[in-house]
């Protein structure tokens, strides 16, 4: 890729997301710093209230890269200050939003609001249901930091038919419907996360690259 090409995304809680050129060796830090920095709180000037450190990510070539985003900004450890590449994508979500992302098998993928006593049930309905290819027997529930996630497979069908109880759903989780039987806890959680930045790419980032173009990251469902 040639150097005038070569470029990297920053998007979420910072003040100029975007698409940013590459033209010289670039850290995490001065990515952040060149997009404006973090939002801050016009009243305390912490940088925590807006942007969720704990679970901001790098993903690159479709993995999430080992960076603890705590540690770096309010820890000072410089050893995860990498070197951003070509098409690296870096998303700081809100540490504010009360909402319950919807991802996967479901008709309408989007961001639900969350209000009081929001059930997976209603959560998926408006979403307008989930497809026909998806696989019910286990829904994904991911909850917590990146850092410390904790997931839960829920069976569909039998809340749906009454033999098991709803889930409420608390603000900041993903629910994440796959179309076939998952594996390992682990690899589920990954590939949750994978379809979360995927998402945000998709709905923050034409907007910020003031265009139609499709975002740079692409990271098909259901891919490991």
């Amino acid at each position: 890729v040639e150097v005038r090409s070569r470029r990297y995304w920053i998007l979420g809680r910072v003040f100029e997301p975007g698409i940013y050129p590459l033209r010289q060796p670039t850290t995490l830090l001065e990515a952040i710093s060149q997009s404006g920095g973090l939002f801050t709180s016009r009243f305390s000037g912490t940088t925590q209230e807006l942007a969720d450190l704990s679970s901001s990510i790098v993903i690159r070539d479709g993995r999430i890269l080992p960076v603890d985003f705590e540690k770096l900004i309010k820890s000072g450890d410089m050893s995860h200050n990498i070197y951003l590449r070509h098409n690296d994508f870096v998303y700081l979500p809100s540490a504010t939003a009360s909402s319950v992302l919807l991802l996967g098998a479901v008709k309408v993928p989007q961001s639900v609001g969350w209000q009081d006593e929001l059930t997976l049930v209603d959560c998926i309905a408006q979403g307008r249901g989930p497809t026909k290819d998806a696989y019910l027997d286990q829904v994904v529930i991911v909850r917590g930091s990146l850092g410390d996630p904790q997931a839960a497979l829920v069976n569909l069908k039998a809340v749906i038919t009454g033999k098991e109880p709803d889930v409420m759903l608390r603000p900041g989780d993903i629910v994440w419907i796959p179309k076939r039987p998952m594996g390992l806890v682990e690899s589920t959680i990954e590939l949750v996360f994978k379809d979360a930045a995927r998402a945000a790419a998709a709905n923050e980032g034409a907007r910020a690259a003031g265009s139609d173009e499709n975002p740079v990251i692409t990271i098909p469902f259901g891919t490991q």
